[in-house]
């Protein structure tokens, strides 16, 4: 990559990556690094060349614990944390802060801020739909807010249940009036490019992917591959909203296809892609069952758009110098980065030209997904449901210093490297071979090589329709439900 001279950040930033790639490795000395970047930065990389690992036989299935349909337990709110609203604009039937909405407990909260349940305590006759709201509130008056209320309400014109709605859209724009009723002293938070406060969301009572991962975990349910196929499907269907700004349509045959609407066919007023850089469980939140095509599991909606950034469609080379192209690698969570961001490729001469470093694209997302069914407390649906014994060692990221070749995915030999050792440990059955290989494909190392997400539509469905014909069964909707958590 271009010098970094005067980068006052680089060495840290170096090491960082060193240890992404190789936690095992220890860290090169801070006064060495320039010398130790410049040598490697004059030559091409040198992938590794490995095989599978051997593969390992399930361990035995444990009992099931039955739950005692009692609602987990939720921290009683802090009243610091719950900060009361100032009339906000857009969400009728009364304005939020006023005495018909009570703020009822902290759903997260970090360091910019947190994330709040409101619900309608007005008179019945009045009461709203819906009547419960989650509020993403800052703290600090940064553009992050607004930039994310700008990229959920382009997402809303799809109307799509697998992603996160924005009911207050596009997000209110702090006023002097508002910022003094809320006693924001900061002249920061009327900068004249505008900034947002809070953003006004869909509530989802069942929380995240990740709480219904571990509740399974906690009684020793298995997923079944039926479930997992229309997860899978659910988090198909966001991403196609992320890259067309609509879902896939069925044509005529009854086969998913790219919609006229599709952001693809805009021209030069196409926005590009949207890249959400964060996709985890965490991040997906689950839904009911009431909705089509979700009668036997809970709608997964994609959320948390706080790192997304719209690219090109046609995921440009990356940038000539360290600092500019830092501005997308360390976006998201370190456990679940793309290889367009982890790669060592970073730091050889032939990045540019590598087809890896900085192509971020739709792509990007298709490794998140694979890894949301693969990876981590994600796959404690593969990989943690099936070998128990596997949960420990493999709690951290996919290991960026394994890839590896495998001998055939679907019945054909490699396009290239692919992470994610741990799905060679599943048996087939109890999954099948398709199943582990489009997983396996999604986190190929080289982002042309995964598949497209119209080719993972299209499998995902027909699998669905060929478990079903056979017989397979939807799982009790008391092992997908999980009951809303009270507040003490």
């Amino acid at each position: 990559m271009a010098a970094v001279a005067g980068h006052p950040t680089f060495a840290a930033e170096f090491r960082n990556w060193q240890l992404v790639n190789d936690p095992a490795m220890p860290p090169t000395a801070f006064a060495v690094v320039p010398a130790v970047y410049a040598a490697m930065n004059a030559t091409p990389y040198i992938p590794t060349v490995a095989g599978p690992p051997a593969p390992l036989g399930p361990t035995a299935n444990l009992a099931i614990i039955r739950p005692n349909n009692k609602p987990p337990l939720d921290p009683a709110p802090v009243g610091a944390q719950l900060a009361l609203l100032a009339l906000v604009p857009g969400f009728a039937p009364a304005a939020l802060g006023g005495p018909n909405w009570m703020g009822v407990k902290v759903l997260g909260d970090g360091t910019y801020g947190s994330v709040q349940l409101w619900e309608w305590a007005g008179l019945a006759a009045q009461r709203p739909v819906p009547d419960k709201i989650a509020i993403k509130v800052s703290n600090l008056p940064t553009t992050f807010l607004r930039e994310e209320g700008r990229i959920m309400t382009a997402l809303n014109a799809a109307a799509s249940q697998h992603v996160v709605r924005l009911l207050v859209s596009p997000a209110t724009i702090i006023t002097p009036a508002m910022a003094a009723a809320e006693g924001l002293d900061d002249a920061n938070w009327l900068a004249p490019a505008g900034r947002v406060r809070r953003l006004i969301m869909e509530y989802c009572p069942q929380g995240s992917l990740e709480k219904l991962i571990a509740m399974r975990q906690l009684r020793n349910i298995r997923f079944v591959e039926l479930t997992l196929w229309r997860i899978f499907e659910c988090l198909i269907d966001g991403c196609a909203v992320l890259e067309h700004g609509v879902e896939f349509v069925n044509n005529a045959a009854g086969v998913a296809t790219i919609p006229p609407g599709s952001h693809a066919f805009s021209g030069p007023l196409d926005p590009g892609v949207v890249v959400h850089f964060d996709l985890k469980p965490q991040n997906i939140m689950t839904g009911d069952r009431e909705r089509a095509g979700h009668s036997d599991t809970p709608v997964c909606k994609i959320g948390d758009f706080g790192m997304s950034s719209y690219v090109n469609r046609n995921s440009p080379p990356p940038l000539p110098t360290w600092a500019a192209n830092q501005q997308f690698r360390g976006r998201g969570t370190p456990n679940y980065f793309a290889p367009e961001q982890f790669s060592d490729r970073w730091n050889h001469s032939d990045y540019v030209t590598g087809g890896i470093c900085g192509r971020y694209g739709t792509k990007t997302n298709i490794w998140g997904i694979g890894q949301i069914m693969y990876e981590r407390h994600g796959v404690r649906i593969m990989k943690g449901q099936y070998r128990t014994d596997l949960w420990a060692p493999f709690e951290s990221e996919l290991q960026a210093s394994i890839p590896f070749t495998p001998v055939t995915i679907r019945g054909h030999p490699p396009a290239g490297r692919v992470f994610g050792t741990e799905i060679q440990y599943v048996a087939s059955p109890p999954l099948s071979n398709e199943l582990k290989d489009t997983i396996q494909q999604c986190l190929y190392e080289m982002p042309l090589n995964r598949p497209g997400l119209l080719t993972l539509k299209r499998r995902a469905v027909n699998n669905i329709a060929a478990l079903v014909a056979a017989g397979a069964r939807p799982e009790g909707w008391q092992n997908l439900n999980r009951l809303e958590p009270l507040v003490p």
